[in-house]
């Protein structure tokens, strides 16, 4: 009997559902693969170059990877148009989610939704970065 009243006072209140994206929903990591879709080889390539030093910064422990994700982030993303990074965002998830997603992951994130959770995916992101692109 107390089980069941714990059941319903569970299923009465709010639940939230919090899934971690790259590594946990996806198979890997798929912030680079998205540039590369997003920008183009030769234009990604360019930009990599920027990063080589922040790289060997990072190497030698003189620059935290959070800190080197800002960087790569702020190489990138500085002064994009949002609606056309959402349109790439788009393309992106169409021509590679069944390639990207982990199908275990999207049943669960379904199985949250379908219960009534309300349901956030999360990416670890650099504290200042969201203000990049205006989120």
């Amino acid at each position: 009997m107390t089980n069941m009243i714990a059941d319903e006072a569970v299923a009465k209140s709010n639940v939230l559902s919090v899934f971690d994206f790259d590594g946990t929903l996806t198979h890997h990591d798929s912030f680079i693969p998205f540039l590369r879709f997003a920008f183009g080889k030769r234009y990604f390539a360019g930009r990599l170059v920027r990063m080589a030093l922040p790289t060997l910064h990072c190497v030698r422990r003189k620059l935290t990877r959070d800190e080197l994700k800002e960087v790569l982030i702020k190489t990138f993303l500085t002064g994009v148009d949002e609606h056309w990074l959402r349109q790439q965002a788009e393309a992106f998830c169409e021509k590679y989610w069944d390639k990207l997603m982990r199908p275990a992951g999207v049943l669960a994130v379904a199985a949250e939704v379908n219960s009534g959770a309300e349901v956030t995916i999360c990416s670890a992101l650099p504290r200042r970065c969201p203000a990049l692109i205006n989120i």
